[in-house]
C-alpha cells in the first residue's frame, strides 16, 4: 500500500502536534502514592490507573506524573457551544448506534461500569474496582457509593442488573454485550457479580459500552427523556436546531463538569459551521475533515486538534437486500473492489494521511494483519464481471447527511463511481437525512451503504458489531467464521487470540461482506480559549473536563 505525504501534509502534521501539545513544555511534578493491596488469591484487582495481579500483601509505590496547566488554573463556568453535523431523535443509549450519539449523549449523560481513557485503556467509572476470576468466567464489580442518577436516586447494583437484563433481550446492536451472561448475583447494594456461560477474556471491554439506566426505564421514556448518571444532564432538544445539556452538580468527579452548560447546534452545512466558528457563534466543531483543517494551520484564534493515532475507518457494507448480484456473489464484490482507487482517495480526500486497509482490525492492534486486498484495476473488474455473466450492473450507495465523515464519504464514493464507470458499472449516490439512512441501515434496505466505525480496545470489535449483525440479519454466513468468532472472544491467551483473529481477517478479505477503505484522521476545530478537548484513537471526542479561558 502506498502513503502520500507532501509538503502541505507535513505542515499539517507539525501543526497538529503543536495543537496536541498546547504550549511549550511545562515543569512536571512527580508524586509518590503508596497503596496497600490486600491478598486475594488468583484474582485481578483493577483500580484507578492501576492493574495488579495479587498473590500476597504488598506495598506498592506508584509514580504519578502531574502536569500543571500552563498559566492560570482551570476555570469553571460558562457555556460550551459545539457545532454538530446532524440531529438526534432517539436518546435511548441501548438502541442508538450512531457515533454522533456516542459523543453528544452517551459519553456525557451516561456512565458505564468502566470507561476508556484517551489512550483507550479501561478505567473505573461507576465501578471503582473489580475482580476477574482466573478462568475469566466471573466478573465482580464494586460500585461507587456516592453515585446518583440525575433524578436524585442512588445508583445500586439492582440498577446495573436491570440494565444488563434489559439489553440482553433487546434486538439491537447492544445485546451482544450481554450475550454470554449466564446469571447475575447482587450480594449487596454496591456489589454485582456476573457469571458467564463460557470464559470471556475480553468482557471488561464490553462493560465500557453499556450505559447504566435506572430500574424501570423503558424505551418510551429513554428515547425522549434520558436519565443517566453522567457529568451532564439532558435539558432540552429543539429538533434540527440544538440540544442542551447542563452540569450535574452531584457528579462524583467534579473535574469533569467544569462548564455549566453544553449546547450542541445542528449545522449540517460545513461552510456554515466554519463561518459560525470564525465569528465566535460556536466554540468548536465536533468533526472536521483534513481539507477543512488546512486553512487553520496558522490561525491564532482557531486550533486544530487531532488524536495521536486513528482506529476510526471508512468502509462499505456489501450486504444490502436490494441487489442480489452483489449480495449473493462474492466474485462480483471482488470485481467491484478492483474499481476502488484507494491511492486516489488517500491522496485527494485525506491529503495523504491515514492508512489504507484490507483488515477490520486497526493497524495499531497487535492482532492486525494486512491481507493482499484488491489493488485498483478496472480491467480486472471488467474481466471478473464478464466471467460471472453480469452485464450493465447498476447499484446505489447510501450516504447519510450529518454523520461523522459524510462529506469524505461522498468524495470517496465519487472516486469509486469513476473507477466503476471504466468497467461498465453505474454507481448512483443516494444522500438522505441521518434518521432515514439509519432506518435503511438497520433493515438492510439498500444495495450498498457507506459506514464508518471506531474500534477501541478489543480487536474483536468489528466482528462483534458488524459481522455478527450480518449473520443475525441472514445476509452473510461463513461457517468457519462462526466457529472462530466465539473462540476469539473467549480466550485470554494473547497468542491464541492473534492466531484466531488472523484467520478471521483473511476470511473477511476473501468473502468481502465489506470493502474496507482506510483509517481517517480524527480532527476537531476549537477556539483558542477552549482547553482539554481530547480525541481517542477510535474517534470519540472527550468533552467532559473541557474548560473555557475567556
Amino acid at each position: 500500500m502506498k502513503r502520500y505525504v507532501g509538503i502541505v501534509v507535513a505542515a499539517l502534521l507539525l501543526a497538529l502536534v503543536i495543537a496536541a501539545c498546547g504550549q511549550a513544555p511545562t515543569p512536571q511534578t512527580v508524586e509518590k502514592v503508596v497503596t496497600q493491596v490486600v491478598e486475594k488469591q488468583a484474582t485481578v484487582i483493577v483500580e484507578k490507573q492501576t492493574t495488579v495481579v495479587v498473590e500476597k500483601q504488598v506495598t506498592q509505590v506508584v509514580e504519578k506524573v502531574v502536569t500543571p496547566t500552563p498559566g492560570s488554573a482551570k476555570k469553571p463556568g460558562g457555556t460550551l457551544r459545539i457545532a454538530i453535523g446532524g440531529d438526534i431523535d432517539n436518546y435511548d443509549p441501548h438502541s442508538n448506534p450512531l457515533d454522533l450519539y456516542e459523543d453528544v449523549i452517551r459519553n456525557l449523560v451516561f456512565d458505564g461500569l468502566t470507561s476508556y481513557d484517551e489512550n483507550e485503556q479501561v478505567q473505573p467509572d461507576l465501578a471503582e474496582s473489580w475482580e476477574i476470576s482466573p478462568d475469566s468466567k466471573t466478573y465482580t464489580f464494586h460500585l461507587r457509593k456516592e453515585a446518583k442518577f440525575h433524578n436524585g436516586e442512588p445508583v445500586t447494583a439492582k440498577d446495573v442488573e436491570f440494565t444488563f437484563n434489559r439489553i440482553k433481550t433487546m434486538g439491537t446492536y447492544i445485546n451482544k454485550r450481554a450475550q454470554y451472561i449466564e446469571s447475575i448475583d447482587v450480594p449487596d447494594d454496591h456489589t454485582i457479580v456476573f457469571h458467564m456461560t463460557t470464559p470471556q477474556g475480553w468482557w471488561i471491554h464490553d462493560a465500557t459500552f453499556v450505559a447504566i439506566v435506572p430500574t424501570g426505564s423503558t424505551t418510551d421514556t429513554l428515547k425522549t427523556d434520558p436519565i443517566g448518571t453522567g457529568p451532564y444532564k439532558f435539558k432540552e432538544w429543539v429538533p434540527n436546531d440544538h440540544i442542551t445539556l447542563e452540569k450535574n452538580p452531584d457528579y462524583w468527579n467534579p473535574d469533569e463538569t467544569l462548564v455549566d452548560q453544553i449546547v450542541f447546534r445542528v449545522l449540517p452545512d460545513v461552510r456554515s459551521a466554519i463561518a459560525n466558528l470564525q465569528s465566535g457563534e460556536v466554540d468548536a466543531i465536533r468533526e472536521a475533515s483534513v481539507v477543512d483543517a488546512v486553512q487553520f494551520l496558522s490561525s491564532e484564534d482557531i486550533q486544530v486538534v487531532q488524536s495521536a493515532s486513528s482506529n476510526f475507518f471508512h468502509f462499505y457494507h456489501m450486504t444490502g437486500l436490494n441487489n442480489e448480484y452483489i449480495l449473493k456473489n462474492k466474485n462480483v464484490r471482488k470485481a467491484l473492489a478492483y474499481a476502488l482507487d484507494k491511492d486516489a482517495i488517500q491522496r485527494s480526500v485525506f491529503l495523504g494521511q491515514g492508512e489504507q486497509l484490507t483488515s477490520p482490525v486497526p493497524p495499531s492492534s497487535p492482532s492486525h494483519i494486512s491481507p493482499p486486498g484488491y489493488p485498483y484495476d478496472p480491467e480486472k473488474c471488467r474481466q471478473m464481471l464478464d466471467a460471472e455473466g453480469v452485464k450493465n450492473l447498476e447499484f446505489s450507495v447510501e450516504i447519510p447527511v450529518g454523520e461523522a465523515g459524510a462529506a469524505d464519504a461522498e468524495a470517496m464514493t465519487t472516486i469509486w463511481q469513476a473507477g466503476l464507470a471504466k468497467c461498465g458499472v453505474k454507481l448512483n449516490i443516494n444522500k438522505s437525512e441521518l434518521s432515514v439512512w439509519l432506518d435503511k441501515y438497520l433493515t438492510q434496505n439498500y444495495d450498498v451503504t457507506w459506514n464508518s466505525i471506531g474500534i477501541a480496545g478489543d480487536p474483536n470489535g468489528f466482528f462483534d458489531l458488524i459481522i455478527r449483525r450480518f449473520v443475525n440479519a441472514g445476509v452473510y454466513n461463513n461457517p468457519e467464521m462462526e466457529e472462530l468468532r466465539p473462540k476469539a472472544k473467549q480466550t485470554s491467551n494473547p497468542e491464541e487470540a492473534k492466531k484466531l483473529l488472523a484467520r478471521m481477517q483473511e476470511i473477511v478479505n476473501e468473502d468481502l461482506p465489506v470493502i474496507l477503505v482506510q483509517t481517517v484522521p480524527n480532527i476537531s476545530l476549537v477556539r483558542s480559549y477552549v482547553h482539554d478537548w481530547r480525541i481517542r484513537p477510535d474517534g470519540s471526542r472527550l468533552m467532559d473536563g473541557v474548560w473555557l479561558d475567556k
